[in-house]
């Protein structure tokens, strides 16, 4: 039953994802991912948490176990880290975006999402869903890490 739920929520959150008003890259701002940076950063996002499961494994953290996630974007303009931020918390994650202390030039969006069982395959569903609602805001997921709190 929850993971039906846990389905439920992510499909509803793609379908917003798709059908999101406006997306942010419009004419006069320089776009921030490349259709294929997208791709490539799926990939690489995918292959990163099936190793972040498997570390997990190894703490004894279980499928069966729900830990909040810390999820990290980054982008090039306030406006489109404003509007990622804004649609994460109708999602009802935290979220909250600053400028980049690594890199000036850019933003940093992050936050923290609500429990989730360790399933491999929803943590995958969510990593693509968190790609691609990045990519609908010209942003770029980068990474995510348990709640150590």
């Amino acid at each position: 039953m929850e993971l039906i739920k846990y389905k439920t929520s992510i499909i509803f959150l793609f379908a917003i994802c798709v059908f999101a008003v406006l997306p942010s890259t419009v004419i006069g701002q320089k776009q921030f991912v490349a259709e294929k940076t997208y791709k490539s950063n799926l990939a690489k996002q995918q292959k990163s948490s099936i190793q972040t499961l498997a570390q997990l494994r190894n703490d004894n953290i279980t499928e069966s176990d729900e830990l909040k996630l810390e999820y990290f974007f980054h982008t090039n303009t306030s406006k489109k880290a404003k509007e990622l931020t804004d649609q994460l918390q109708i999602f009802g994650y935290e979220a909250a975006f600053k400028k980049s202390t690594d890199s000036p030039d850019l933003y940093l969006i992050t936050g923290w999402t609500m429990k989730m069982k360790m399933k491999e395959k929803l943590i995958l569903e969510w990593t693509k869903v968190m790609c691609d609602l990045g990519y609908e805001f010209d942003c770029q997921f980068k990474s995510w890490k348990r709640d150590s709190r």
